[in-house]
């Protein structure tokens, strides 16, 4: 790649490796946020059904107060916050070894971070999941403000401590990596991943409600910056002896696919 663009042939395959991962991470986070909801939901006898693009709730009015719809509402996002600062600490731990798992881990750190200050944004936008429970705080519009703002920080926030990492998975395909090459990189290994996994699971998950449909554009906060951070880093350079080529991972691949079929099916009650 010292000469040259990278090649159509080699973008499509780096390009799905990371639409698998993309996909698989976004699974686990989106079925850990749903399984700790209704769980929550269980200790208020609060019947739910999980269903493959929304969670029912069951109960008359007189099952929803202050201390319910707090814990319910808020254990999800929670959860994930944490979920998300044990894949990144996974994913800096190995960010410099060249196996694409790390991918996984990256993009499962996006996708938590998402679920927690993406959804806090959707939230005081819509009033459903963390807007229902700051409604029941009584939080003034100033202050729905104040959260707004300060969840699309750390959302900026994640991306410029993550550029680095993604960097650093193209020594899983290349020996080295130009600074002038470093956009191209980028919008293969995660602009398009993230523009087709997300009309992927627009598709899987029709009819979306109105979170899920507004989710991907919270999760841009984080992968905008990534494209202006990008520019402060030198050539990257991987002299370790070891042979690189470009494949496509075909278990990942059935693995990402059955995944979401089974999702599909599993959850269509």
């Amino acid at each position: 790649m010292r000469h040259s663009a990278i090649s159509i042939q080699d973008k499509f395959s780096i390009s799905l490796n990371s639409l698998g991962f993309f996909l698989l991470s976004y699974l686990f986070v989106y079925l850990l946020h749903q399984s700790v909801t209704c769980f929550a939901a269980s200790l208020f006898n609060v019947r739910t059904l999980l269903r493959f693009n929304d969670l029912l709730f069951f109960t008359d009015d007189s099952g929803w107060n202050f201390s319910s719809v707090k814990t319910i509402f808020l254990a999800g996002p929670i959860i994930t916050f944490f979920c998300g600062i044990v894949f990144l600490m996974i994913a800096y731990r190995i960010h410099e070894y060249d196996g694409l798992l790390r991918l996984f881990f990256l993009w499962g750190a996006l996708h938590a971070s998402n679920f927690f200050f993406g959804a806090m944004i959707v939230g005081v936008i819509t009033g459903s999941g963390i807007g229902y429970a700051l409604n029941w705080m009584f939080l003034m519009d100033t202050g729905k403000l104040i959260v707004v703002l300060l969840a699309a920080v750390s959302l900026i926030n994640t991306g410029i401590i993550i550029t680095r990492m993604f960097l650093f998975t193209v020594n899983s395909y290349f020996p080295e990596l130009r600074k002038d090459r470093k956009c191209e990189y980028l919008r293969v290994q995660l602009l398009y991943p993230f523009l087709f996994g997300s009309l992927i699971l627009y598709f899987v998950k029709s009819p979306v409600n109105t979170t899920d449909l507004l989710l991907p554009g919270t999760l841009l906060l984080s992968i905008i910056p990534m494209f202006i951070r990008q520019s402060h880093f030198p050539d990257l350079n991987f002299e370790d002896g070891k042979p690189h080529s470009v494949q496509i991972s075909p278990s990942l691949i059935i693995c990402a696919s059955l995944a979401l079929l089974l999702f599909r099916t599993a959850l269509a009650k």
